[in-house]
């Protein structure tokens, strides 16, 4: 065992987390939809491919994990209405003459 020497402690090693995929929960609030799913730039606007489950009280939500990054999506509500997330006031046009919503994910 080597000898200690007082006031002397050995440096602190900070760990840096990993940056990869976070989980994000999306919520959308609508009794009457029948369907909630979640496209965006994260699943190639894939309206078939995140459905998001429906809670008491019309709530829908669905967590899924993404890269940090600024992400553009929207809700297809019951198959073909295409909706901004009314939760969320970020948003950016789109080519279609409405608006995308952006999700900004942080490391």
């Amino acid at each position: 065992m080597g000898k200690k020497l007082p006031g002397k402690r050995p440096p602190v090693r900070r760990v840096r987390p990993e940056s990869g995929p976070a989980p994000v929960v999306f919520e959308y609030v609508d009794p009457a939809a029948r369907t909630v799913a979640l496209a965006g730039d994260f699943n190639q606007w894939d309206a078939g491919n995140r459905p998001l489950a429906r809670l008491p009280g019309g709530r829908w939500t669905v967590s899924i994990k993404l890269e940090p990054g600024t992400y553009h999506y929207r809700f297809v509500v019951d198959g073909d209405r295409w909706v901004e997330d009314p939760l969320n006031n970020e948003r950016a046009p789109n080519d279609y003459g409405t608006f995308n919503s952006i999700r900004l994910v942080t490391e």
